[in-house]
Order: structure tokens, then C-alpha cells, then sequence
């Protein structure tokens, strides 16, 4: 029991943590900022958090045959808000991971990669034309 209690109170925490960055994120674009530090959630090696924008093209491998396709992916969060695009903190940069768990805002930014990994915090971002990048 106390060990389902510390995982639910860290899965909790960390995406309080999540929220505040996105929150921050796109106020600092709507201020007008060229740059924003991220400082969390901490990610670990082996199941990292990623901010990504939404749509995004992703690319999925097929095993019979073995094919590379491309679809245009969207979380169920923000389609079934009515929203035509997105940014999310989620733990995962696919968009099942961030309806299983993440966090997203309404947005038009978009994330020049598809997704940037927070890792060495402070994570700096470089805002231009609509367009985030990692520094």
C-alpha cells in the first residue's frame, strides 16, 4: 500500500510539474519571448518527458512488410477539446502517451522537430516565427 501511495503521489507531482512548464512555456511565447529555460519534470533515461506540438507527422514502422509509414498523429485530448492544434509535456512523445500521460495546452507553436526531450535542465528553447527549437 505506502509503495502504490509514493508512486501515486510522484506520477501526481510530476505532472503538476509538467503543467507549470507548459503554462510557463506559453506565457513566455505570448509575452513575447526569443528564449524560455525549462526546468522540469526531470526526466530519466529510460522514460523520458518530451514537449511536442500537435498535429505532427510520426512515423510508425509496419512489420508485415517491414515498412516505414507516416501518419499524421493528434492526442484524443486535445481533438476531443475541438482544438486544431496543441503543445504537451507528456511522458512519451507519441500521441497515446500523452492521452495516457500528459499534459496539453491549446496552441498554435510549433515544435520544429515534432518533439524535444527535456533532459540537462535547465532545457533552453529558442522561439522564432511561431516555431520552437532547442537550443
Amino acid at each position: 500500500f505506502l509503495t502504490a501511495l509514493y508512486f501515486a503521489n510522484q506520477n501526481s507531482e510530476e505532472l503538476e510539474q509538467a503543467e507549470a512548464s507548459l503554462e510557463f512555456l506559453i506565457s513566455e511565447i505570448n509575452d513575447g519571448r526569443g528564449e524560455v529555460l525549462i526546468y522540469n519534470p526531470l526526466s530519466s533515461t529510460l522514460n523520458p518527458w518530451w514537449i511536442s506540438s500537435w498535429p505532427s507527422k510520426v512515423t510508425r514502422w509496419n512489420y508485415i512488410p517491414l515498412l516505414e509509414s507516416t501518419y499524421t498523429g493528434f492526442p484524443n485530448t486535445c481533438k476531443n477539446l475541438g482544438w486544431s492544434s496543441c503543445l504537451c509535456v507528456c511522458k512519451g512523445k507519441g500521441d497515446t502517451e500523452c492521452d495516457e500521460k500528459g499534459i496539453c495546452k491549446e496552441s498554435s507553436f510549433e515544435i520544429k522537430e515534432g518533439a524535444i526531450k527535456i533532459e540537462d535542465v535547465p532545457l533552453t528553447l529558442n522561439i522564432e516565427e511561431g516555431i520552437i527549437t532547442k537550443k
